[in-house]
């Protein structure tokens, strides 16, 4: 298993325990968030502190959210959790390794699954109650919370070296490598 410095993209971090889960919070994480925070800030009507401050809490939120579905998925599983890396990054939910592929499955996919019931709440609120015609910091809140929230899902599918979307794809062939040898 990969010790937390290993782990820890480069530059100073918060380092704390949570139940005897290391949980490491680079410097990048709070960066990220004022990066997507911009974007609604800037182009929202109110107060662009306000806006401003809804979008990057709830950029930090996604990411965090994100980190704790995998921890959830795999606590599910009766593995263990030995840390949380939360960067702009990019997190890392560090695990014992999973007893068999469809626990395997479920915590890689867990903080996808995570973000997908934040977006499914999100929409059925909007459907419900609709956008909030009269805060703009609520507004910058939604615009995170759908678009960057559905964006940072599709990034996490990509195929691509360390991301969930590798792990599903190496997962299912895995499975289906074995269902030939059956």
């Amino acid at each position: 298993m990969p010790t937390m410095k290993q782990l820890d993209p480069p530059g100073p971090s918060l380092r704390f325990d949570i139940r005897s889960v290391q949980v490491s919070l680079n410097w990048s994480l709070p960066f990220l968030g004022a990066t997507i925070a911009y974007v609604p800030a800037k182009h929202a009507a109110g107060s662009p502190v306000a806006n401003y401050l809804a979008a990057f809490l709830c950029t930090v939120a996604i990411v965090v959210l994100h980190e704790l579905g995998h921890a959830v998925a795999a606590r599910a599983c009766s593995a263990r959790v030995h840390a949380i890396v939360l960067s702009g990054y990019g997190g890392c939910c560090v695990t014992d390794a999973s007893r068999s592929l469809p626990q395997a499955a479920l915590v890689a996919a867990g903080g996808l699954l995570a973000q997908l019931l934040l977006l499914v709440l999100t929409l059925g609120y909007l459907l419900v109650r609709g956008a909030p015609p009269s805060s703009p910091a609520a507004n910058a809140a939604l615009f995170v919370l759908v678009g960057a929230n559905a964006l940072y899902m599709l990034v996490n599918l990509a195929p691509i070296q360390g991301s969930d979307g590798a792990s599903l794809l190496k997962i299912a062939r895995q499975a289906l490598a074995g269902r030939r040898a059956s």
